[in-house]
């Protein structure tokens, strides 16, 4: 979507825009979406916010769930909440997850402009916060999943009414789910060591490089406020 469809788009009432926004994905993006109104749960966050280990979780874990996901956008958040779709919004500190989806980017060739990286992150997150006690949505922070991922869960299901069975570690599932991952990017054809879902030496390397990058006092100041909106929003879920 160019910048001036969203521009004007951002200048209507908010129940028209959800409407608009709705209409102009449907029409383009997977099948998952195109029957949204028939999702039990939506799945979705800032780009590399462990979005695609939550979703293969779900598949795995909860097949009876028809589950919507991999649209990165904050109207279809606000979408789903419009039409009390049980929706689940990953965040994960902003600094690691702006760089990790430069990385992203940049392995495919793309010429990107890291300040509107770092903006989309805190326009992404800027617009939950009017839904944070939203009784269909529940955000979880990337380190509590990683650090205990059978209560993430647990607080998942149990909010949502979905039925709970207690979850391995993550340690203990992360090689089940890296695995259906390695699927997913052959089927993709992104699966190289820059632009898998997950973590690799190669990606790690890089990521320290594009973070000394970001250390310039041109983005410090919209880092600190993505930083600041981070904390707010942990600090509230």
């Amino acid at each position: 979507m160019s910048k001036i469809k969203i521009q004007l788009i951002n200048l209507l009432p908010n129940f028209i825009k959800l409407r608009i926004i709705s209409k102009m994905f449907k029409s383009t993006i997977n099948e998952e979406w195109s029957t949204f109104d028939k999702k039990n749960l939506v799945i979705s966050g800032y780009p590399r916010s462990g979005n695609t280990f939550m979703w293969i979780y779900f598949k795995l874990y909860q097949p009876h769930l028809k589950l919507a996901h991999y649209i990165h956008n904050k109207y279809f958040l606000l979408y789903s909440l419009s039409t009390k779709v049980p929706t689940i919004s990953l965040i994960r500190n902003p600094i690691d997850a702006i760089v990790s989806y430069i990385i992203f980017l940049e392995s495919q060739g793309k010429k990107i402009n890291y300040l509107d990286r770092i903006d989309y992150y805190f326009d992404f997150y800027y617009a939950l916060t009017k839904e944070i006690y939203n009784k269909k949505l529940i955000i979880i922070d990337f380190d509590d999943m990683l650090i205990n991922f059978d209560n993430t869960i647990r607080i998942i299901c149990n909010n949502f009414n979905f039925q709970f069975e207690p979850t391995p570690d993550y340690n203990s599932i992360k090689p089940i789910i890296f695995n259906e991952i390695n699927i997913f990017n052959d089927k993709t054809n992104i699966g190289n060591d820059l632009t898998i879902h997950k973590p690799s030496p190669k990606k790690n390397e890089h990521k320290q490089n594009i973070k000394k990058i970001l250390e310039n006092k041109i983005y410090q100041k919209r880092i600190y406020r993505c930083e600041k909106l981070y904390r707010y929003i942990v600090s509230k879920k």
